[in-house]
């Protein structure tokens, strides 16, 4: 599929996430297209201390090879742009692409959001924070591109890219505990899917095409496990650690300093990728007050 080919869809999400020194950085590039407008929002820790940064603009230029949001661009594979004093030039290699609904369910698109994963992107470059400038060397992160009707309106999402002595393992995972169906009523089924690497093979549950995929609170995070027809099944803990997480708006709580484990293998302490929207049971967020989103 072609990130940037030209569409009709109420929304177009692409973010990149990825930890370098003591800074978790996560960038969105949003198109809304009724009314058309654009949107770069950040989400960032340093030194453990997160902000978030709402950059509006309606100076929009969308190609099939480029997006210009404001004072941002995003081409395949390279972001130059800024917002208030944040300001970054990367490149990325993105790697073998994830795509959970494929074939006829992606060309009909009958849920909120169709979605495209890049799990092995390496980004280099540099990092703008202020006055303290990142430098990027082949920097393991993630890269999303993701559209639709609007945005689901219940979900957990995990990713890690850091594994301990496992430069290869990986997990991705969404589970949207509620979707509408073509925009419409709330399809009855939780969806989702997990994604899965150790460096030697991988493996992908789909909920509810080749198995199922299933969160639940747990005491200061969240759990998900997968069962798939014919294959294994994964288990993985999530918990949001020490650290406070980020407001980013519109019901939506994100961090980048997660802890998880992954069927028994534990992701480098505090740099996992997790976010929920609406969550059944929010009282490990609640004794943690999030950090408030930031007019751009």
């Amino acid at each position: 599929m072609d990130p940037f080919a030209p569409r009709s869809s109420a929304l177009d999400f692409w973010f990149w996430k990825f930890h370098v020194d003591d800074l978790a950085l996560l960038v969105d590039v949003i198109i809304r297209r009724a009314p058309r407008s654009a949107e770069v929002r950040v989400s960032l820790w340093l030194g453990g201390a997160g902000r978030v940064i709402h950059a509006q603009t309606i100076d929009l230029t969308a190609t099939p090879t480029e997006i210009v949001a404001g004072l941002t661009q995003l081409r395949a594979g390279a972001s130059i742009g800024e917002a208030e004093d944040v300001r970054w030039d990367l490149r990325w290699q993105e790697g073998p692409l994830v795509t959970p609904l494929g074939g006829a369910m992606s060309r009909l698109e009958p849920f909120d959001t169709v979605l495209l994963v890049w799990p092995f992107a390496r980004f280099d470059g540099w990092v703008e924070i202020g006055d303290r400038r990142f430098d990027v060397r082949d920097v393991p992160g993630t890269f999303y591109h993701y559209w639709g009707r609007g945005l689901a309106p219940q979900w957990v999402w995990l990713s890690a890219s850091s594994f301990d002595g496992e430069p290869d393992r990986r997990v991705e995972a969404i589970v949207a505990i509620r979707t509408r169906l073509l925009g419409g009523p709330v399809w009855p089924v939780t969806l989702g899917y997990l994604w899965s690497t150790d460096g030697a093979g991988t493996d992908l549950t789909i909920s509810t095409v080749n198995g199922l995929v299933r969160t639940r609170p747990i005491d200061g995070g969240i759990a998900i496990r997968s069962s798939r027809l014919g294959g294994p099944g994964h288990e993985v803990t999530a918990t949001w650690g020490a650290t406070r997480p980020n407001d980013i708006g519109a019901g939506i709580v994100q961090t980048m300093h997660a802890d998880a484990t992954v069927d028994g293998h534990r992701a480098t302490a505090g740099t996992v990728g997790l976010e929920t929207r609406a969550w059944p049971s929010a009282a490990a967020v609640a004794a943690m007050p999030a950090n408030k989103p930031m007019a751009g």
